[in-house]
This record gives C-alpha cells, structure tokens and sequence, in this order.
C-alpha cells in the first residue's frame, strides 16, 4: 500500500483514539428512514434505511444498504454497499463491493484492496490500489487502477485522467471509447468467449423467448400475479391504496426498507433456529416470507396502476373492477420492461423492493394510528394517510 493510504488510515486510527471511549461507539447496527453515523465507529458497521450516510470514521467493516448512501468518512476495512444511488469520496482500507444503480467514486476515493462493482451506470474517478472488477450498462473510468482491470458493459468510456498500470480485459459489443491522455500500461484484450456477436445475441434471445415452455410459465405467473391481486384488492383496499402512494411519496425510503426487509428476515429465522422455543416462530418467518415478497410485488405494480390513469386524462378508478383492469395494464406493462436485457431486471427488483418497503411503512403506521370512527366513507373511497416522518421505523443500535 502507498505511503498515501498508509497516511489515511493512521489518521483514522489516531482521530478514534482522540474521540476516547465516552464518544466512539463498537460494532453498530441501525435501520432507519434515514441513516447517520452520530460518533466514530471502533468496530463494524451494519445499516439500513432510506438514505444512509457515513460522516464519522469506521475502524472496521461497513455494511450498508438503501436507496441512497453516502460515504464521506474513512473506512478502516471492508466496504459492502447495496442502494440504488451509490456515492463514494473517502478512503477504503480494504476491500470495495458495491451493488446498485448509479455507482460514482469520485475523486477523493482511494481502495486499499480491489473493488467489485456491479449496478447500471458506474463512474470511477478515484484509485483502486488493487484489481478492479465491474459489470455494468455504461462504465466510465477517469481514474487509476493499479492493477488488472475486467470490465463488462456495453459501453465503456476511459477518460483523460484515466491509467490502468496493468491488464485491461473487456466484455463488450463496442470498442472502449479512449480520450486524449487515457493510458493502459498493460495488454488489452477483449473475451469474445464471453461475449458473443450482437446477431448471435439476438437470436439466443429470440429462440429462447419463443420457447412454448417460457411463454406458458409467463402467462401462469401472469394469471397467479393477477389472482393474489384481485384477493388482496378485495380484502383491503384501503391499505393496497395507501401503500401504493407510499412508494410514490417516500419512493428512497420504501426502497431501503424492503431491501433491510428481505436480508433481515432470513437473518431473524436462522436466529431463532437456534433456540428451541423459537423453531415455530421460525418456520412462521419462512413460510410468510415468500407471501411477503409477492404482496410487495403487487404494491410495486398498484402504484404503476395508479399513475396510469393520469396519464392518459383519465380519473383515478374507486370500484374494484376498474382498479383490477388498470392493475392489468400495469402488470403487462411491467412484464414488457422485464425483458429489457440487464436494466429490466433490476428495474422490476428495484421497484418490488419499493413496494414491500411501502407495505412495512403502512403497517408501522397503522399501528400508530388511531382507529377510524364508525361510519363516513368506506375504506375504498378514503384517500391514504398521507406519510410523515414520524412513520419512518426508528433505529436501533447495538
């Protein structure tokens, strides 16, 4: 590691040290709508919520998960990160691995170890001291990399202030785009095993798509989708509508909390395995988990139903059987998108995180909320709660 790196993390180790025991706190855990670090860390990291931001140094690992986070302060080890915009200036000492949409490292950033990167757009402008793995849609490197380089996307772009001092191998359909000053010290090559012509592509996909079985399976999935739908729609309408709006109004915020949701529940039911009294409990987690991820899912694609009609001039639908057939447009619209090669599928993940997101903030919130009186609208006819802050699940720290 360069005398630079070297320099940051004593700096990390000697502000910790300054902070004392009464002001650095070890091994935190929190979940939250929003996310920030309050003192520096003496130990690991673990966060969840709807942004998450890093303002105070982290001695050790840091694992982070949102719509939006934010590193600002160093961290002393590893730094694991899964959001949909990813943003980076501080010092790494260890290893990077992000998984996101938007992915920039900007200037200030320094990896000790490699970095493995994978998400839609990812910018590099900072140094990665060891290999740099990245699979994305459009890569763009300004920055150093002081060893290999793979990188996997249809459009790769190396900037002027770009230089990779050893090999760089790529998997793309295009040449990488190389500005004035761009330099690559080692071999370049690219894996045509790994990538094969945009016309063979073309027609695997075709083939595959055109298959009885794949279109069976899509249209039982299509009909099972819109079954559980109609049951939820019918059994409560008032919470699907309110759900539905949560995604629209705290889109950042629903995310985080259905990514903490899906990583934490598992979690919670491998814990209570190990006690006796807690296998039922834990056979229950399991059991509604997958019922849990598909009512997430039909929120997702209730709020896509809810901006369809707007769109179109038209009003908002109140009865069930016009909420189901724009419920069906939307569904049909989603499953389109879905075939988009790389951004379908993490767009549909994207937006079913957000919809199980917003379930768990509606039911944080109606157990808050007092109940209705008896009478006055039926609960299809009330519009949704609107969504404050206070609804946000707060954090807990360990």
């Amino acid at each position: 590691m360069p005398a630079s790196s070297r320099l940051r993390l004593l700096l990390v180790a000697a502000t910790l040290a300054c902070a004392g025991p009464a002001l650095a706190e070890r091994n935190v855990y929190t979940a939250a709508g929003e996310v920030r670090t309050s003192a520096p860390v003496q130990g690991d990291y673990t966060a969840a919520g709807g942004d998450v931001f890093i303002t105070h140094p982290i001695s050790g690992d840091a694992n982070l998960a949102g719509g939006a986070v934010e590193v600002r302060a160093p961290i002393g080890d590893d730094l694991r990160i899964a959001g949909g915009k990813v943003r980076i200036d501080a010092t790494v000492g260890g290893e990077l691995l992000v998984m996101g949409g938007n992915i920039s490292l900007e200037p200030g950033t320094v990896v000790g170890r490699g970095a493995r990167l994978f998400g839609s757009k990812v910018t590099i402008a900072g140094r990665i001291e060891d290999e740099l793995d990245v699979k994305a849609e459009r890569i763009v490197i300004n920055g150093e990399v002081k060893g290999d380089a793979v990188l996997t996307a249809d459009t790769i772009e190396l900037g002027p202030q770009a230089r990779i001092d050893g090999n760089l191998r790529y998997v793309s359909g295009h040449e990488p785009v190389r500005a004035d000053g761009a330099q690559v010290n080692g071999n370049v090559t690219r894996d045509e095993r790994a990538a094969p012509p945009a016309r063979e592509r073309h027609t695997v996909r075709i083939s595959h798509r055109s298959g009885s079985g794949g279109w069976v399976g899509g249209i039982l999935a299509f009909l099972g989708v819109l079954a559980v739908a109609a049951l939820f729609l019918l059994a409560a309408p008032a919470f699907g509508a309110a759900a539905a709006q949560r995604v629209r109004s705290t889109p950042w915020t629903a995310f985080g909390l259905g990514l903490a949701t899906l990583l934490a529940l598992p979690m919670l039911a491998v814990l209570l395995f190990v006690t006796v009294l807690g296998i039922p409990v834990a056979f229950a987690i399991l059991a509604l988990y997958p019922v849990a991820l598909l009512l997430g899912f039909v929120v997702s694609v209730l709020f896509v139903a809810r901006m369809l009609p707007p769109a179109f001039r038209l009003p908002a639908p109140q009865a069930f059987g016009p909420t189901l057939g724009w419920f069906t447009a939307a569904l049909l619209l989603l499953m389109v998108v879905a075939r988009i090669p790389f951004a379908g599928p993490v767009l549909m993940v994207l937006v079913a995180l957000a919809g199980l997101g917003a379930g768990v903030l509606e039911l944080y919130a109606r157990r808050k909320r007092p109940s209705a009186p008896s009478g006055g609208l039926p609960a299809e006819a009330r519009p949704p709660a609107p969504v404050s802050p206070a609804d946000d699940v707060a954090g807990v720290q360990a």
